[in-house]
């Protein structure tokens, strides 16, 4: 409550002291309102493919194969709601009039549908050999296609960093400082292919891990080396991944051949386009 005395002594005046007073009054009890519930209910015939790209990222069509796909309890609204929280900066609130529930419900259903995702699918972040084994050749070809000079690639690996807050404490600052990026942040690993998907995802690790380091943890290079279907196909990724019999990676030096300087700049061309995927998804 504001002291009456308290403002006519800095302003000198009782009626514009009354004034203030009932104006700041007034304010405090619009900020104080019940939140009115929106009576709508969702349904997404009412939203056009349009608006579905611009919330969810997918067309309608695309968004009901999803559903049925993943099989979800929650239904086609509680995919919208997952899909629409991390689309871009919004608030649970600003999200209720769109979908007639409110906030608390709202961010059950989102964490419900994250955990029963997660739960039947996360297998699928480690990479599905069956599904790129089967398209190695069209793969590799692809990236041959666009102007690599190296024709048993099928995929691009490599340290994808993403900033975050700086965090409080000492130690937990250390740890995710990446010095080579001069930012506080999370690293993830990843392989992109040619049709782009993501294939592999291994994280989130400390911003200051490197990435060879993160190769280990995922067992992703002994995983592909047991498996016979992928022999004499290659990942190529930078010079960190080195050359084996997994990896390959640009020749490095200063006294380059011509033929080796055009094999680095025809794979970085091709990577290039191969990771765009990265900033959609950031995006």
């Amino acid at each position: 409550m504001l002291d009456t005395l308290r403002v006519k002594r800095l302003h000198g005046d009782w009626e514009a002291a009354s004034r203030l007073r009932h104006s700041a009054l007034l304010l405090l009890s619009e900020a104080t309102r019940r939140y009115s519930m929106p009576r709508a209910r969702f349904d997404i015939n009412n939203v056009t493919d349009d608006t579905c790209l611009l919330f969810y990222r997918f067309t309608q069509r695309h968004l009901r194969r999803l559903q049925a796909s993943f099989q979800l309890p929650a239904g086609l609204e509680g995919l919208c709601i997952t899909l629409h929280r991390p689309c871009y900066p919004t608030r649970w609130m600003e999200m209720s009039g769109i979908y007639g529930r409110w906030p608390s419900a709202l961010s059950s259903i989102f964490y419900f549908v994250i955990d029963f995702i997660s739960e039947r699918c996360s297998r699928l972040l480690k990479g599905n050999l069956d599904y790129v084994s089967s398209r190695l050749h069209e793969f590799s070809q692809a990236i041959y296609d666009q102007g690599a000079e190296l024709d048993r690639i099928w995929g691009f690996v490599d340290g994808t960093v993403r900033g975050i807050c700086r965090p409080g404490g000492a130690r937990e600052q250390q740890c995710v400082y990446s010095g080579h990026k001069r930012k506080h942040a999370l690293k993830f690993q990843t392989v992109a292919t040619p049709d782009g998907m993501i294939f592999h995802l291994h994280g989130p690790a400390e911003g200051r891990r490197h990435d060879i380091l993160l190769l280990r943890e995922s067992g992703l290079e002994e995983r592909v080396r047991r498996d016979g279907r992928f022999q004499d196909y290659f990942v190529y990724g930078d010079q960190a991944y080195g050359r084996t019999d997994v990896f390959v990676s640009p020749f490095k030096g200063s006294s380059l051949t011509p033929a080796q300087a055009a094999i680095n700049a025809s794979m970085s061309k091709v990577r290039t386009s191969v990771e765009w995927p990265y900033g959609q998804v950031v995006n």
